[in-house]
């Protein structure tokens, strides 16, 4: 954006991340070859290795831009997730799966045209390499969906059954255990059976799902859903009227971004950012 303004109407600096350094927010402005551009994903490998989309990094002391693949050019990057620099993955737009092995982009042909809304990766297989899904979807049509695990080779359906069309992550603590959110949340044991609806939580859509093991997951969405497992049972958070679209969950924190809607038209944004107990 050129122009925009705070709720006193007072002009504020044009910025596309946020940075939080425990105590304050800081605005920036990141920049590729000089211009500004709308940042979709962000992914933290480590504090000194952080990808912005599939274009731009940032070192600990400086912001690298990487040249712009053809294998990226046409498509919309919506989520990254990777182990290194030379073990990294975006998935976006029209079926979009590409893979950066610390030299090049490589396009992984997803079979399916449907926005890929989430990818993930945990456990290891045989291989000891970690066993990476994504999830499909098209949200609030009837397009279908997929769930799709992503190998060097190539990607590979997986089971959908029982499952609705309008899904947006997917997060496991071991590549064993699978959960989705979206309409439901579901959860599969090795993609042998259909998948499993979890009962006894709010029938609000969610928009993301994650944790750091089986007996702490939290899940996101729409209408302040903020739902936590602790293994037992399911602890509702939701309070307020701010629909959340991401989140991130290391050791004792959670963070969940969004906005708080106004009328059809998206408002202030919003971050929360919490401590478990």
């Amino acid at each position: 954006e050129t122009d925009q303004y705070d709720s006193s109407g007072n002009w504020v600096q044009p910025y596309n991340a946020a940075h939080w350094d425990g105590e304050k927010w800081e605005l920036k402005k990141i920049t590729y070859g000089g211009w500004f551009w709308e940042i979709h994903t962000v992914f933290a490998i480590s504090k000194n290795d952080i990808w912005f989309d599939a274009f731009e990094k940032w070192d600990g002391s400086k912001f690298i831009e990487y040249p712009v693949s053809e294998v990226l050019v046409g498509f919309g990057i919506n989520k990254s997730w990777g182990t290194s620099d030379s073990d990294f993955y975006v998935v976006g737009t029209n079926g979009l799966i590409a893979h950066y092995d610390g030299k090049e982009w490589r396009r992984i042909e997803s079979g399916t045209n449907l926005k890929i809304q989430d990818i993930y990766g945990a456990g290891n297989d045989k291989n000891g390499t970690p066993i990476v899904c994504a999830i499909a979807s098209n949200p609030f049509t009837a397009d279908g969906n997929a769930v799709i695990e992503i190998k060097k080779t190539g990607a590979f359906f997986q089971p959908n059954g029982g499952l609705p069309y309008s899904l947006t992550g997917i997060w496991s603590p071991n590549g064993k255990r699978w959960y989705l959110s979206g309409d439901g949340i579901y959860r599969n044991y090795g993609f042998s059976k259909n998948w499993q609806a979890i009962k006894d939580v709010p029938t609000i859509y969610s928009e993301a799902i994650r944790g750091t093991a089986y007996n702490n997951i939290f899940v996101v969405g729409h209408f302040g859903l903020l739902l936590h497992w602790n293994g037992y049972s399911w602890k509702d958070f939701t309070d307020k009227n701010v629909v959340y679209y991401g989140l991130a969950v290391k050791g004792n924190t959670i963070v969940a971004v969004g906005t708080v809607p106004e009328g059809i038209v998206a408002g202030p944004a919003a971050i929360l950012i919490g401590k478990i107990k």
